[in-house]
């Protein structure tokens, strides 16, 4: 009975299968060899820190330790011909199947994806990230002002806030940084142009791609009609401002040179 209870059953991975799983991983590996070798791709040409830290990474490997094989990987990930050309589909196939194709991301809904070090903000963190950024650009307003041109900064939301309505639940983007930044500008005298009341209203979520940080169509007309409307506000304002304090200046004029005359026909009238 017990023998009978034990005994495997029918089926199961047959020597036949596992030959053919096999052959299918020798071939994907000889196909992408000679991919690369039949059509090498083009060599990095880094500069700066990143040849320095690539050159001496290349002097301190080691096959003992592994460095050696970890620098081949990292040089093949980077530079890879098959790899370029599979990542994009290899990542779609693995967000559509639910999984996260990378660890810096959030999946939300409907398949946006959001940078997980641009969603989640630690709050402390955030408010002294607005403070600096209000010096930064104050000083450059003081050294720009110095040569007589005029700084306007334009403060980009945030996809996770654009698109807030599509962020997993429980995560909390922190709309409040972005409506702080522009605030602390504001108050650092910077002339600033305000973004988030149109790109935060219904159907604001086109502004950005689903798949990428970067702008859609939709964004890049919204931002450029935006700005534009505000500049010319605010011109238009500094225009009547400006003109508001010449007649003032020159009804000051007229009232002093009035008086003048007035006083010096009294003097003549005494005499």
């Amino acid at each position: 009975m017990a023998e009978e209870l034990i005994q495997p059953g029918p089926g199961g991975r047959t020597p036949r299968t596992l030959g053919v799983v096999a052959s299918l991983f020798l071939a994907a590996l000889v196909g992408t060899g000679a991919a690369e070798v039949l059509m090498p791709p083009s060599q990095r040409r880094l500069i700066g820190d990143e040849k320095d830290e690539a050159d001496r990474a290349a002097q301190n490997t080691s096959w003992r330790d592994g460095s050696r094989a970890r620098s081949i990987e990292t040089d093949f990930r980077l530079r890879g011909r098959v790899r370029r050309e599979v990542a994009p589909y290899w990542g779609a196939m693995m967000l559509k199947l639910g999984d996260v194709p990378n660890r810096l991301l959030v999946v939300g809904d409907d398949g946006y994806l959001f940078y997980r070090e641009r969603t989640l903000l630690e709050p402390v963190e955030a408010e002294r990230s607005a403070q600096l950024l209000a010096r930064v650009f104050a000083a450059v307003d003081r050294c720009l002002a110095a040569h007589g041109t005029e700084l306007i900064v334009v403060p980009l939301p945030r996809k996770s806030v654009v698109a807030g309505a599509k962020l997993p639940r429980g995560i909390d983007a922190c709309p409040e940084y972005d409506r702080s930044v522009i605030e602390t500008f504001e108050d650092s005298g910077i002339r600033t142009v305000d973004l988030l009341p149109r790109w935060t209203g219904p159907g604001s979520e086109a502004n950005y791609l689903r798949h990428d940080s970067h702008w859609a169509r939709a964004g890049v007309l919204s931002f450029a009609e935006e700005v534009a409307r505000q500049v010319k506000e605010d011109a238009e304002a500094a225009r009547l401002e400006a003109a508001a304090a010449a007649a003032a200046a020159a009804v000051e004029s007229a009232a002093r040179v009035a008086l003048e005359k007035r006083l010096a026909e009294m003097e003549e009238e005494h005499k």
